[in-house]
């Protein structure tokens, strides 16, 4: 089962063939500001590399936000149109997961933190099983912080978010319930990790019905609000 894993939802694109549970190999360009010009001739690339037809793949996943709005749109447009064309099967992935998948084997709960800006952060809270304790959201770093104080055990924050906002996270929450920050980037490794754990599980996307996960309205819907 070869499966073709997309992520941009942030300035780092990463693409990642696999199969099954197993990485046959990965791409990654780090600070781009569109990832349009990239995206195609990177996976024509990687196939090439690995010797294999886009008609090999199985599965195509791809990270659904939430993250930058134009970068959701570029990749899980591209997924959405190989699978349609390829007949293929489609996931959506939330970017979230994705990034908490970083951290395995830990005694507590995993908070990935995607920096929003204006202090806010795209976070949520997982347990070391990968449940969603508190739903994915977009929120004030203070706001986070006030509901981390409510769960009963050490929390790992990992992320951009975690590392901008490391300062403040020390010292608004006790010693006790940190149990570690750390910056980690995205990677279309987990993508494809969690497109096949969701494959086996028969959770597959309607490829007409799946959309970005933005959390918080676009630049255009909030100057069509503040214009009302």
């Amino acid at each position: 089962m070869k499966i073709l894993g997309i992520d941009t939802s942030s300035n780092i694109l990463s693409i990642c063939i696999s199969e099954d549970d197993n990485i046959l190999g990965e791409n990654t360009i780090n600070n781009l500001t569109n990832h349009s010009p990239k995206l195609v001739p990177m996976i024509d690339e990687l196939l090439n590399n690995l010797k294999i037809d886009i008609s090999q793949i199985d599965i195509f996943a791809c990270s659904i936000g939430p993250g930058s709005f134009t970068g959701l749109r570029i990749g899980l447009g591209l997924a959405k149109a190989m699978a349609q064309a390829n007949d293929k099967p489609i996931i959506g992935v939330p970017t979230l997961l994705s990034l908490g998948k970083n951290i395995s084997n830990i005694d507590g709960y995993i908070c990935p933190m995607i920096d929003a800006r204006n202090e806010n952060i795209y976070t949520c809270i997982l347990d070391k099983n990968y449940n969603i304790v508190i739903d994915y959201c977009c929120l004030n770093i203070y706001e986070l912080l006030e509901k981390c104080k409510t769960i009963n055990s050490t929390i790992y924050f990992i992320g951009n978010g975690a590392s901008l906002y490391k300062d403040i996270i020390y010292e608004n929450l006790d010693s006790t319930k940190i149990l570690d920050v750390e910056f980690s980037e995205l990677s279309a490794k987990n993508i494809c990790k969690i497109g096949y754990e969701k494959y086996i599980k028969g959770q597959v996307d309607n490829i007409f019905a799946l959309a970005p996960t933005y959390l918080r309205p676009t630049s255009a819907e909030r100057l069509c609000k503040k214009n009302e």
